[in-house]
């Protein structure tokens, strides 16, 4: 298989009608063939395809923003902000999953990707929201942890509250980061 990532523009509209990453997905499928056209358009995101050069379809898409959150330690009123990427929106195409595309991506690209923009940004962790099942076990296969072992990440022992920045989509989702 022969890939190519390059980022989505609008002479892309026409590839990403088929693509379809499953029933359990469906949010990440409608996203690609609608919201994320406006979203690089605006600049909220940037998406980038996945192509398969040899089939000539999309094997997969993700999107990244900047993020971060804040955090409290017990006993001050000082809100600390941790800088982030946001992985917003990452999937396979159903017939690419379960064969190692998605690890693959995450920490051949994404992950030396967002490196970069840490080395020049200051941003500290990939931040991810997660709904499904599969997703959360996608992440923490791949070395994510739960926003709420954060003390662990700030080496503060008494963290009382966090806060996260959040919207419609990512309401009920368990929150991972992703250490840089």
């Amino acid at each position: 298989m022969h890939l190519d990532i390059c980022l989505l523009t609008d002479n892309d509209l026409r590839d990403v009608g088929s693509f379809d990453c499953g029933v359990q997905n469906e949010p990440l499928t409608h996203y690609i063939k609608g919201a994320a056209f406006e979203d690089n358009r605006s600049g909220k995101t940037k998406t980038y395809l996945v192509k398969d050069l040899d089939k000539q379809e999309i094997a997969g898409y993700f999107s990244l923003r900047t993020s971060g959150f804040g955090y409290i330690e017990q006993g001050t009123n000082q809100i600390n902000y941790v800088p982030a990427v946001e992985l917003s929106e990452f999937a396979i195409h159903i017939d690419y999953q379960g064969q190692g595309l998605g690890t693959a991506l995450f920490l051949g690209h994404i992950v030396p990707k967002v490196q970069k923009l840490a080395e020049e940004f200051g941003c500290q962790v990939i931040l991810v929201y997660a709904w499904n099942e599969n997703a959360i076990k996608f992440y923490q296969k791949n070395n994510f942890m739960k926003i709420e072992d954060l003390g662990a990440f700030i080496e503060a022992k008494d963290i009382n509250k966090y806060l996260t920045i959040t919207d419609d989509f990512s309401q009920g989702c368990n929150v991972f980061i992703y250490i840089l």
